[in-house]
């Protein structure tokens, strides 16, 4: 491929990710049954919900909301919520997460074996969660399941509806086990924990999804069963979560500039494009603009180089500080 046009086409494409840098945002949902435990003294699953809430607000300062799945007319309720919750945060660098607590059923009649969230289990009132995932996958950004209920698992073994390639799902347990009600053993309060100890251990910036999965699947957070994961299918890794600053970063102006050389063997394919835009417009949050400047052949490069191809990546920074150093992504 020519490299004045290859160098156009990948600006093109990183031009397309600037434009939506500024209008990044990230939304919490939870979602839950609309009733109410028959035991007043029983810890409910809004109650867990409320504890994510607060989590999230304030160790992440994220934007929550709750949406009670109403027992009659359960599916396009939901449908319809999670769809118009995706077309207002339509965006490459939007993120939704959608934590669910609640009850799984079987599923067992036809021996499909489909991931069916329910009201109380086994014969009452559900709804068929395998039918709205598939859906996830038209959004432009990238979404993050939660899911705390028996047989989470499903969600990523339906053999009817693959996960869509910009989710990640962090399921309680396996497709055929059952997990805890909510309390103080429950899979959301040691996410919760997982979550503030590796925030704490990577003091504040930022905690990857394969991390706090490592931790959920050590002793000491006392899950009574094996959680599960499935991370990105799009080349991205995991997802990264990393707590808002008082001032939104990306609306703030570029501080500094790095002029970064990559040397490459082989031509620019068009699939090695594609993997160079994803890894370039996938970094941390505080950069804001990425430039292809200059793509040279071999003979032109320094005698140190020995590769055919040298490209000259300009990144926009607006906190260098704050990333001392490249962190692989999941981590």
């Amino acid at each position: 491929m020519d490299a004045v046009c290859a160098r156009d086409r990948i600006n093109q494409a990183l031009k397309e990710f600037t434009t939506q840098v500024s209008t990044c945002i990230i939304r919490v949902l939870l979602v839950y049954w609309d009733v109410e435990s028959l035991s007043t003294d029983e810890l409910t699953f809004k109650d867990e919900a409320n504890r994510v809430h607060a989590f999230f607000q304030q160790n992440f300062r994220y934007n929550v909301e709750h949406f009670a799945i109403p027992v009659v007319g359960s599916y396009l309720a939901l449908s319809t919520k999670i769809t118009q919750t995706l077309l207002e945060l339509d965006g490459t660098r939007s993120l939704l997460i959608i934590h669910y607590g609640g009850h799984g059923d079987a599923d067992n009649v036809d021996g499909e074996r489909r991931a069916v969230w329910s009201v109380k289990g086994k014969n009452s009132p559900s709804l068929k969660w395998w039918r709205i995932q598939p859906s996830l996958g038209d959004f432009r950004g990238q979404v993050l399941l939660i899911l705390d209920c028996c047989y989470a698992g499903r969600a990523m073994r339906d053999p009817n509806s693959s996960i869509p390639e910009n989710v990640e799902i962090l399921a309680a347990c396996a497709w055929d086990a059952r997990t805890t009600l909510p309390g103080d053993h429950s899979f959301t309060i040691a996410f919760i924990k997982a979550v503030e100890d590796e925030l704490r251990y990577k003091n504040g910036s930022h905690v990857g999804l394969a991390a706090v999965f490592r931790r959920l699947s050590l002793k000491s957070y006392g899950l009574p069963v094996q959680p599960v994961h499935a991370t990105l299918n799009n080349g991205n890794g995991c997802i990264k979560l990393e707590p808002l600053g008082s001032n939104f970063p990306m609306l703030q102006k570029e501080t500094l500039w790095l002029n970064i050389q990559l040397a490459i063997s082989g031509g620019l394919t068009n699939d090695l494009i594609n993997e160079l835009v994803r890894w370039w417009t996938n970094g941390p949050s505080v950069v804001s603009n990425v430039v292809l400047d200059c793509i040279k052949d071999s003979d032109e490069c320094s005698a140190a180089d020995l590769t055919r191809q040298s490209l000259v990546v300009a990144m926009g920074h607006t906190a260098i500080k704050d990333y001392p150093k490249i962190r692989e992504y999941c981590l």
